[in-house]
């Protein structure tokens, strides 16, 4: 049997004179042999117009023929596709060229049709030549019990008489009667002599010894017996020059051919012609169709260029026919589907099989959701989840072949019990050889139920789902349910790219009351002119017009912004002090944005308004000057005098009884009502302010981008990961982005400087707007990494090679667990832990935690237990983010540009998608990659199958149970909030458990006073009249709240204070509110450096309670605490008669009792009416 493996394709179409336009040499026991391609031979039968029978049938007529013959002592002469060859098999129709030219002799003995006689006539000196053309002396022709035959270089045979006379006189003048009357007849050249020296062709000879007998028959006379002397020395012969002539052209091809031409292109395409139809007497018969049947070898070239030129295959056969597949002209596109649907079941196949055994997966996520108003139900967004949910399971149903028949594969295995112990139950650990046996044991009857399965082995079979989502109410909803309610093996990890870009824009929108997200909204519009309208460019071409114009009109001196504003211009796109004003005026049509259309900062690229900042800036007043020379003065209006909000909006109201708040997109789409769009409003958003709160934006995000771009660039896969998640555990608190930010107003940067100095005439807010929106910054990205100390993240230690991490991480793990447990053991004796904590906690510690806890349990929370390390493994090693999806579905969008009003298929995406080489950019090893040498050996013996169903995840079907995701919900929610209070009530329960504050009478319930803690604020906690510690507060998770450290600059008589710019977040644990205060703080400029300058200090509980908002965060059982902390009697506080109402009222007589003033405003507000939400 060949292997693929052994055989090397080379194609031989250049010389029509060999057997077949395509060979493959096989290495086999140290010996290199040649072997046919049937296929193409068979053409050529077909061409000369004799041949009816089909491919497969003249294959067996080839065999059968071959392997009756005498000559062919090898039982292997060829190797045809059969359905029962292994997969590692050369799957194609060979033979060696020894059987070919036997096949050729019986053919010349049996065919009774003229034409193929006649091409193989014609054939015969064609192959001689070759065979001759690689003799450089005389070689000797040995034949079986005869002397042997002398054959030179010029393809002459001398000693053919000496050769018949040794057998028998009589043999010699049989042959030269029958060669002397072919030779009359003028199919032999030369004649057949009785003389020593004399010479006949090659040629000649072979063609006498191949068609005599049918020259005899069919001149009336009888074939030579096989027994007689005559007809076994033709024999002989006949077997010693197809020896002769196949050895010679397997030489010639070797060590000639191969040399000389390119054998490595991809095998030509066949034309394979059609069975000619009957017609009726009298009429002329058509010509028999053709179609053209490509290579595998070509049809994976036009794959690969394909792939590497990121388009279609489609669109590869149309345009990218370069030299190498110049020679598979004459497919049409249509052709493609049949192949990539045979290339997208090796593709399956192949992950199936890399799959194979896999009980952990890492299955990425980026879903969207494409709907208007009504998605803003709550039941039609648990349908986009469900939908989402069938999505996953579809995915791993086909990608593992149906190994993972659902999600339902990732339920709990049986004989692991994860439930926390019950009431009227013990917990118990007991010590086994070699492990640790956790079980329940009844308090009444002593029965038993062990956590863990008897097998030591048991995690080696575990399935362990980790999908990776971004923190959207789809995903969120999805996971809740499925972790929350179904209690899967799943484990949801939150993209940290889509996080990153959402801490950005909601620092954006809740600072300055939303003006930042404003100016970025307008500065976005002006960036993206380019592009608009609608893509076409045409507010471009515009521009570049409006620029000719001016340079054409006017000059330096004649333009009065530009007089007024050349050399701030200059300054900007960088030209040299000694500039002159015509040196910049002959610098305007070399800028950037005059000649190239550059970023589109559209918002679903993420940074790329960043990016769109960085090219725009330097020519911001250059393109101010071009459409303030067009436009200023037509109306009256100048950008600077309406930069402020209430103008713009007073412009896109319809009416001046609107006094309502408007959503910003509304209000900026009535503004281009107003003023038509285009350069025109482009031109009048362009204020002074805008340029400065764009500075403000572009100074304040840099940190964040630059995290963004070092993550996207420098983690990039799974191993990447594990040791970015090492290090993160370890230094989340004191990231170099977050101590960049807590810096910034007071880094004295060349930027920031001149941000301050452009605007201190024109503007007061420019230092205040800076602070602010550091400090949003910094809180959301604070918030967003303390999930590193929640597991697993917090756990990442274990897989470091360092023994000190590996130790600490398992200590703390075994921590969490022990804290757990007590806290679970105390509910089910007494119920009296409060019920919210383990609400909270089991955000984070979900089933697959458990189990991960019970693994190292087991193992005596040993750093080297190999059940928790597999457990750990799976759930850490994984991609690092979702920009992977981002990435590959880069080349859908660019596919979809080149013909927008076409629809793709979604075998057209598919072949997009496997083909990207994302993968391997990234360092991933693509297992499922079908490379050409897998391509060429599986796809002759792959079926062709539509696959459009299974692309579509309405048609798989989930069990019953997970429809219960649209009925009531009763299962814990997964959002921000809560898993921001999951990761603070894990720190708090540990801060609890190591200062003992059980023994100093601290309540587990006093932890969520934490949620008092003011964000953006400066608190100090003052113990006997002194303020024992101050920190910047970043906010709360109800548990615990997130402080930066302060410092404190004095200059004479100025005091302020800033974030500590060598500072860390820490987790700060407010269980006495009324012991802290906050000190209320205004921005302060001094010396170039923004400073919080306290102007009054507000008692915590105080500037809390007065404000709407904090009031109504707080529950019954919040305020019944304060009571008990507060020690009121039943008199004052009764939680059993008093209504809430009554309750805050008596907290706040409390709190104010020594500030009147405070508790009358406060009481007052509680009487005004609340503002009535307004419907969406």
């Amino acid at each position: 049997m060949l292997l693929h493996a052994q055989c090397q394709l080379v194609v031989l179409d250049e010389d029509i004179g060999l057997l077949s336009k395509v060979g493959f040499i096989a290495r086999r026991d140290g010996q290199e042999r040649l072997w046919w391609s049937l296929d193409y031979l068979f053409d050529k039968f077909k061409a000369s117009g004799d041949e009816k029978r089909v491919l497969f049938k003249w294959i067996q007529f080839f065999k059968q023929k071959v392997s009756q013959s005498t000559f062919c002592d090898d039982p292997f002469f060829c190797q045809t596709k059969q359905t029962n060859l292994p997969q590692h098999a050369l799957h194609e129709n060979v033979a060696t060229t020894f059987a070919v030219l036997v096949f050729f002799n019986v053919l010349l003995k049996e065919s009774r049709t003229p034409k193929t006689v006649q091409m193989l006539k014609n054939w015969i000196p064609v192959l001689c030549n070759r065979a001759c053309s690689m003799l450089s002396i005389l070689v000797s022709l040995d034949v079986e019990d005869l002397q042997p035959l002398i054959v030179s270089p010029a393809g002459l045979v001398k000693g053919m008489e000496s050769m018949l006379s040794s057998k028998h006189r009589t043999c010699f003048f049989a042959v030269q009667k029958e060669w002397q009357s072919m030779h009359e007849s003028g199919e032999l050249s030369e004649e057949l002599i009785s003389d020593a020296d004399s010479a006949i062709p090659l040629q000649d000879l072979l063609w006498f010894v191949v068609s005599v007998d049918r020259k005899r028959r069919s001149s009336g006379g009888h074939v030579w017996p096989k027994d007689s002397v005559t007809g076994s020395t033709l024999l002989k012969l006949q077997k010693a020059l197809i020896d002769f002539v196949a050895q010679g052209i397997d030489r010639y091809v070797k060590e000639s051919y191969i040399q000389t031409h390119n054998t490595d292109k991809p095998a030509p395409s066949r034309r394979v012609l059609g069975i000619a139809s009957d017609v009726p007497d009298g009429q002329v018969a058509p010509n028999p169709a053709t179609k053209v049947m490509m290579s595998p070898d070509a049809i994976y070239e036009l794959f690969s260029q394909a792939r590497e030129t990121s388009v279609s295959m489609k669109q590869a056969l149309s345009f990218l026919q370069g030299e190498r597949v110049s020679s598979m002209a004459g497919c049409k596109p249509t052709a493609v589907d049949p192949w990539v649907r045979r290339a997208q079941s090796i593709y399956d196949e192949r992950a199936a099989l890399s799959l194979l055994g896999v009980t952990h997966y890492n299955l990425v996520s980026d879903c969207s959701v494409h709907s208007g108003k009504e998605y803003l139900e709550n039941k039609l967004v648990r349908l986009a989840s469900y939908r989402q949910l069938q999505a996953i399971s579809q995915q791993l149903h086909f990608l593992t072949n149906g190994q993972m028949k659902n999600l339902d594969s990732f339920a709990v295995p049986d004989g692991i019990t994860l439930k926390p112990v019950m009431s009227g139950w013990d917990r118990f650990l007991r010590q086994e050889p070699g492990r640790n046996r956790a079980g329940f044991r009844n308090s009444t009857d002593g029965s038993e139920i062990l956590l863990l399965p008897d097998d030591r082995q048991w995690w080696v079979d575990v399935p362990l789902l980790v999908l990776q989502l971004d923190q959207g109410p789809t995903c969120c909803g999805g996971a809740a349910f499925a972790i929350g309610k179904m209690e899967s093996m799943i484990l949801a990890r939150w993209d940290v790219i889509h996080r990153s870009i959402r801490d950005v824009k909601l620092s954006l929108l809740h600072g300055a009351g939303g003006e930042f997200y404003q100016a970025q909204f307008h500065s976005q519009y002006l960036f993206s002119m380019a592009y608009r309208p609608y893509g076409s460019s045409g507010f471009f071409e515009d521009k570049k017009r409006l620029l000719e114009m001016m340079m054409a009109r006017e000059g330096p001196d004649t333009v009065p912004m530009f007089v007024d504003s050349w050399e701030k211009i200059r300054d900007e796109i960088g030209l040299p002090s000694t500039a002159t004003m015509t040196d910049t005026w002959n610098a305007l049509p070399n800028l950037d944005g005059f000649r190239t259309k550059q970023t589109l900062p559209k918002p679903s690229r993420w940074f790329a308004w960043n990016q769109a900042v960085e090219e725009k800036l330097p020519e911001w007043t250059a393109l101010k000057c071009v459409l303030a020379y067009h436009f200023d003065g037509n109306d009256g209006l100048d950008p600077d005098d309406a930069f402020h909000k209430r103008q713009l909006d007073a412009m896109a109201k319809e009416s001046a009884q609107e006094t309502e708040r408007k959503n910003m997109r509304k209000e900026f789409g009535k503004l281009k009502e107003k003023l038509g769009g285009g350069l025109k409003l482009c031109f009048h958003i362009m204020s002074n302010k805008l340029l400065q709160m764009v500075k403000i934006i572009a100074l304040c995000t840099r940190p964040v981008w630059s995290w963004y771009s070092h993550s996207i660039m420098e983690v990039l896969n799974a191993e990447h990961q594990v040791h970015k998640l090492i290090v993160l555990q370890r230094n989340w608190v004191k990231e170099t982005h977050l101590q960049k930010l807590a810096a910034l107003p007071m880094s004295l940067s060349e930027e920031l400087v001149h941000l301050l100095d452009s605007y201190s005439s024109s503007f007061n807010d420019t230092g205040p707007k800076v602070l602010e929106l550091s400090q949003q910054l910094l809180k959301h990205r604070c918030w967003s990494l303390s999930k590193a100390s929640a597991p697993p993240d917090c756990y990442a230690g274990l897989l470091s090679s360092d023994p000190t991490e590996q130790k600490a991480a398992a200590s703390l793990l075994r921590a969490d667990h022990r804290n757990l447990l007590e806290l679970e053991s105390v509910v089910a004796k007494t119920g009296k832990c409060p019920p919210k904590i383990l609400q909270d906690i089991n955000v984070v510690c979900t089933p697959a935690i458990r189990l991960l806890f019970l693994s190292f349990e087991e193992g005596s929370y040993h750093h080297t237990t190999p059940g928790g390390l597999h457990l750990l493994r799976g759930m850490l090693q994984t991609l690092p983010d979702s920009k992977i999806v981002e990435d590959v579905h880069g080349t859908l969008r660019k596919e979809s540009k080149k013909a927008p009003n076409k629809r793709q298929t979604a075998q057209a995406l598919q072949e997009l998608v496997c083909n990207s080489p994302v993968l391997a950019t990234r360092g991933i090893q693509h297992k499922a990659f079908v490379t050409k040498k897998v391509f060429l050996r599986s796809f002759p013996r792959t079926k062709e199958t539509k696959r459009a169903r299974r692309y579509m995840a309405k048609h798989h079907s989930l069990s019953k149970k997970w429809s219960e995701l649209m009925s009531r919900k009763n299962w814990a929610t997964i959002s921000e909030e809560t898993l921001h209070k999951g990761a603070a009530c894990l720190n708090f329960l540990r801060r609890y458990v190591e200062d003992d504050m059980g023994s100093r009478g601290l309540r587990l319930s006093h932890g969520c006073f934490s949620k008092f803690a003011v964000e953006l604020c400066i608190l100090c906690r003052v113990v006997d009249d002194a303020a024992e510690y101050h920190g910047f507060c970043l906010g709360n998770g109800t548990w615990g709240a997130l402080f930066w450290p302060l410092c404190l600059h004095q200059d004479g008589e100025f005091e302020g204070y800033y974030l500590d710019p060598n500072g860390e977040a820490e987790w700060v644990h407010v269980l006495q509110p009324q012991e802290w205060h906050v000190l209320v703080h205004e921005a302060v400029l001094h010396q170039q450096q923004i400073f919080m300058v306290p102007k009054s200090e507000v008692p915590l509980l105080q500037f809390f309670l007065q404000e709407r908002t904090f009031r109504n965060s707080l529950t019954v059982a919040d305020l019944t605490m304060l009571a008990e902390v507060f020690k009121l009697t039943n008199e004052k506080f009764d939680p059993k008669k008093m209504n809430r109402e009554k309750q805050l009222n008596a907290i706040l007589d409390y709190v104010g009792q020594d500030n009147l003033e405070w508790l009358d405003k406060v009481k007052a507000s509680l009487s005004e009416p609340a503002k009535e939400k307004k419907n969406r």
